[in-house]
Parts: structure tokens; C-alpha cells; sequence
């Protein structure tokens, strides 16, 4: 019927990885459910140069080329709650570089304008992947290319301040910081992926990190 409160049953689920394709396979046939991958990854680009990219960022920046980068990747309207926890760290020894969302880019740098206490720079001329690519450090929130960082073996993690509640899975495998005293501690010690950990995080978002999910797309509508 045309109720607004009515959900067709699809015939055919496409997932991007096996945690949401397993989700379904609880509730409905599993010949119904296939994951392929991310379609935005196929037309993704991974490899810079990041020597070109550290130039321009600290072009006008001699003081602090000795300092680490953090990047912070923000999605839509989770800002308040990075800018809460962070205001109560020490970020003096670090670069801090803001990666908004495109979409919602405008509505959070006048967020962090107002009420981010610390120093930051935005890049306008550099994508959020060329950002990371050199970044010691990912902040993000909801945002998925904390799992795209972690691929790539950056450090990533995940802010909870206690004014703000959860908005993502505390368990997907990105740490996640509920004290804002432990944070300085967390960023100065060493830190390693293994195989397994990093396969695995591929594997439950992405279903595979090799730029061929709309090939399996296709063959799933081939045989429909």
C-alpha cells in the first residue's frame, strides 16, 4: 500500500561489507544478500606524494615542521562533541588540520571557528585522503574514513565525551578514548597493525580494498 509507514521487502540486499551482511542473514534467505564492496572506493586514489603534500602544508610553517599531524575527519554534525573532548587536551606539540565533510564543510568550520579553543588549518587545495596520507594521527567521529586510515596503518581514534552520547558502534575495531587525560598518553606510544587485525577491518567494511566492486555488482545483476 502507500502508508507511509510501509518497506517493500527488497528482493536482492547489497551490502558494502560481511558485518551488515551477516546482520541480514539473521532476517531474511542468505541467496538474497551478496556484499561487493564500496562503490565510492572504486574511484578512489590512495598514492600521493607525500613529500609534495608536506611542502604545501608547511609551506608558511617553519616553526612547527618538527610537529605531528593530527587530522581531524568530520561527518555530519559530530562536530560538538570532538571540539568538547579536545578543548580540555594540550594540543601545543601538534599540527591540527580540519578535513570537513563536503557536504556539511561550511556549517562545521563555523563549529570549530566559535568554539574550538585550538590553532588549526584547513586546506582547501588538498583532499581528505591526501591530508591522511600524511597525518600521524586520524580524529574522526562517524565518519568512515577512519576505516579507510587504518587500512592505509595510521593511527585512528575515536573521541567519546561524556556530554554527548554514542552515535557509532563503540566495538568496530577503532579505539576509542573516553578520557581526555589518556589521550597525550595514547598519541606518544608506539603502535602496531597486524595482518590479521587490518584484513579483518577490510573485510567487515569494505569486503575487499581492490577497486573492483562494480564488477561484482554487475555479475549479482547478471544472474538476476
Amino acid at each position: 500500500n502507500d502508508s507511509l509507514f510501509f518497506s517493500p521487502k527488497p528482493d536482492v540486499f547489497i551490502t558494502q561489507g560481511t558485518k551488515y551482511l551477516r546482520a541480514l542473514k539473521k532476517i531474511f534467505p542468505n541467496n538474497k544478500i551478496h556484499a561487493v564492496g564500496s562503490f565510492k572506493l572504486d574511484l578512489a586514489k590512495f598514492k600521493f606524494n607525500e613529500s609534495l603534500i608536506k611542502k604545501k602544508v608547511f609551506k608558511s610553517e617553519k616553526k612547527i615542521k618538527q610537529k605531528k599531524i593530527i587530522s581531524i575527519c568530520t561527518a555530519i554534525n559530530d562536530e560538538r562533541n570532538i571540539i568538547n573532548f579536545l578543548n580540555k587536551c594540550d594540543l601545543s606539540n601538534f599540527l591540527v588540520i580540519i578535513c570537513p565533510h563536503p557536504y556539511y564543510k561550511k556549517e562545521s568550520m563555523i563549529k570549530f571557528e566559535n568554539y574550538f579553543k585550538h590553532n588549526f588549518k584547513v586546506f582547501e587545495n588538498l583532499s581528505t585522503r591526501e591530508i591522511i596520507s600524511i597525518s600521524d594521527f586520524v580524529i574522526c567521529g562517524q565518519s568512515s574514513v577512519g576505516f579507510e586510515a587504518l587500512l592505509n596503518k595510521i593511527k585512528v581514534i575515536r573521541l567519546l565525551d561524556d556530554s554527548f552520547p554514542p552515535n557509532y558502534d563503540l566495538n568496530d575495531g577503532i579505539t576509542v578514548i573516553k578520557d581526555y587525560k589518556k589521550l597525550n598518553t595514547y598519541l606518544n606510544k608506539k603502535f602496531s597493525f597486524s595482518k590479521s587485525f587490518t584484513k579483518k577491518i577490510e573485510k567487515s567494511f569494505f569486503y575487499k580494498f581492490d577497486n573492483k566492486t562494480y564488477l561484482r555488482f554487475w555479475k549479482i545483476l547478471n544472474k538476476i
